[in-house]
């Protein structure tokens, strides 16, 4: 273990009632929550930049949600099957965003690849049902006056990268 460093801080009475409170696994006092809620925000700033921890990090963030619903479910027999595949995908988007926060020298060629991807990601085995939201870049495509022209142009291109990456899906 670490060496201990002893801190002193002054905090508003409503946020210690509220430390005083919060359910932090292994901890009971004040100074452990704070040193586990330290040591957690430095796990998620230090893996922020790798894919694999930024998605630990955001299914831990969804996880009493994803609780919440499976007893929901469970007691009620219920399922919802959008439901599950959200509480599945919105945390895998959120790690994209977080681990490449920095779309670097080529930020037209990342952003490209990013989308690529989450295209291939979100159809089915047979490369079909994708639900994707594309009218910004079809409406912002131009705002001069070659519009017309400008969004026919970017509904092509983006017709053409879907049934590029239903065809990669399907030879997965």
């Amino acid at each position: 273990m670490a060496a201990m460093q002893t801190v002193s801080a002054r905090i508003p009475s409503e946020d210690l009632q509220w430390l005083a409170t919060l359910d932090v696994q292994g901890a009971t006092t004040p100074s452990d929550k704070l040193r586990a809620l330290v040591a957690q925000l430095r796990r998620q700033h230090e893996g922020a930049l790798e894919y694999g921890a930024s998605l630990q990090w955001m299914r831990d963030l969804v996880a009493p949600f994803v609780t919440a619903v499976g007893a929901f479910e469970h007691r009620y027999g219920k399922h919802s099957e959008i439901v599950r595949l959200m509480s599945d995908r919105v945390p895998q988007l959120m790690a994209i965003l977080v681990a490449e926060n920095s779309l670097g020298r080529e930020p037209q060629r990342k952003a490209q690849e990013i989308e690529d991807q989450r295209v291939q990601a979100g159809v089915d085995s047979q490369g079909e049902r994708a639900i994707l939201a594309v009218s910004r870049s079809i409406l912002y495509a131009s705002n001069g006056d070659d519009y017309a022209d400008a969004a026919k142009e970017e509904a092509r291109i983006l017709r053409d990268r879907m049934n590029a990456a239903r065809a990669i899906r399907t030879q997965l």
